[in-house]
């Protein structure tokens, strides 16, 4: 037996992207992705608190794609709770293996993730990526 999925219909500009996002499988033209700097001392709980009010206060960061048997398109499901701030503590490492490990974050987030990279006491890298 199959378990019940409470969830919303596509709008025609999502169907419109899943179909051109399904037909360019593996590109990540189809995410938002940002990187911001942070110099000086920083709170990682204050961070995180405020990240996680954000998501809870958007429904749209927290609605996941989930396709279901004999449905040729995926309905919207809106989660309860929403991605929480990771922290990646990169600060016993060289700058060369620092950005290797940050570039590789790049490449591979697709879903809604939001990193916290440590380099060091005083400077931070905060990591987002959406899909659109």
């Amino acid at each position: 037996m199959l378990e019940a999925v409470a969830g919303f219909q596509l709008s025609p500009q999502q169907e419109r992207l899943w179909l051109l996002q399904e037909r360019d499988a593996g590109t990540s033209a189809y995410r938002a992705q940002c990187v911001v700097r942070l110099d000086g001392a920083l709170r990682p709980q204050l961070l995180e608190a405020a990240v996680s009010s954000v998501i809870e206060r958007h429904e749209i960061l927290r609605t996941r794609f989930q396709s279901q048997p004999g449905m040729f398109l995926p309905l919207q499901v809106i989660a309860d709770h929403g991605a929480t701030l990771r922290r990646l503590d990169l600060t016993g490492l060289p700058a060369q293996e620092q950005q290797a490990r940050i570039d590789k974050w790049w490449d591979e987030s697709n879903a809604l993730d939001v990193t916290l990279a440590m380099l060091s006491a005083g400077e931070h890298v905060l990591l987002t990526t959406s899909p659109e």
